[in-house]
């Protein structure tokens, strides 16, 4: 066994499964928050990658890494205000409206953009390579993994450690009665939401320079980020973080010892896990 190349998938796998558990912890956090289940999260992803490609051509990686989630985060405040008669209808009709938006935003993304594919250069020094066990590697995907590894510390540190924290773990228990003590429900649920796609803005950007950008892929996308979610639980984020754990690393081994057969793996897992446990693999009573 080829342990060197074993050891580099299992990294680049690592790191892709942290880039899809940003965009699917925004789709945790909205439904367990709102009661929203928001279809344009792989278009909001694409998004900031598209943002990202602009401004690192004018400004830099470093300054599209700051600039394009706050951006995509921004058009989901607005995308929130437009969705706001839907909160007490049921899901079905917010599936529709939020498909009906992620189809707008890649016709959106395409006619400002265009149909060919873009390419975004990360910084020279962490474009580099490394020496691993005598192979080079990548530095880059370490920095995602570092990047995300951080950003879920914070969010536990904020939702377990924060004042602004438990008024959230509070409108995920009873929203209802956080709204009675006078606390304005409908501006923490604008800044959950834009909190939620400002994740899949971040992973849009760290995805950039790894793929090319094609407005053809949102649903491809999608398609990742719900398979993450109906695995680890919808409404469970550590669940969501070992699941996109999970699919990164099968699919990295599968392409390496199941060439033909890796690209199935996602949609296989997702079908065994609504057949055995629809709930999802790591959710408990108290997620």
């Amino acid at each position: 066994m080829d342990w060197v190349a074993l050891l580099r998938q299992l990294i680049v796998g690592i790191s892709s499964g942290m880039i899809t558990f940003l965009g699917a912890a925004g789709v945790s956090l909205v439904v367990s928050g709102m009661s929203l289940m928001n279809f344009a999260q792989g278009a909001f992803m694409l998004l900031g990658a598209y943002v990202c490609y602009t401004i690192t051509r004018v400004m830099g990686f470093w300054w599209a890494l700051l600039i394009a989630p706050l951006v995509v985060a921004i058009v989901g405040g607005i995308v929130e205000l437009l969705m706001r008669p839907l909160y007490k209808k049921n899901m079905l009709f917010q599936l529709i409206l939020t498909m009906g938006i992620a189809f707008v935003m890649a016709d959106g993304i395409q006619l400002i953009w265009g149909t060919l594919v873009k390419t975004v250069t990360a910084p020279v020094f962490i474009s580099r390579t490394f020496s691993l066990l005598g192979t080079p590697f990548p530095t880059y995907y370490v920095l995602i993994i570092v990047i995300a590894c951080l950003f879920a510390i914070g969010m536990w540190l904020v939702f377990e450690k924060t004042k602004l924290g438990m008024i959230f773990r509070a409108i995920i228990s009873d929203r209802e009665m956080v709204g009675s003590l006078g606390i304005n429900v409908n501006k923490l649920y604008s800044i959950m939401f834009m909190v939620g796609v400002w994740m899949s803005g971040l992973a849009g950007v760290l995805i950039a320079p790894i793929i090319g950008i094609s407005s053809q892929k949102s649903f491809g996308i999608l398609f990742s980020i719900m398979t993450v979610i109906v695995i680890g639980g919808i409404t469970s984020m550590r669940g969501v973080l070992y699941a996109a754990l999970i699919v990164g690393v099968a699919n990295a081994l599968g392409s390496l010892y199941l060439p033909w057969f890796y690209t199935l793996i996602p949609g296989l897992l997702m079908v065994i896990v609504l057949i055995l446990r629809p709930e999802g693999l790591f959710v408990r009573s108290e997620d």
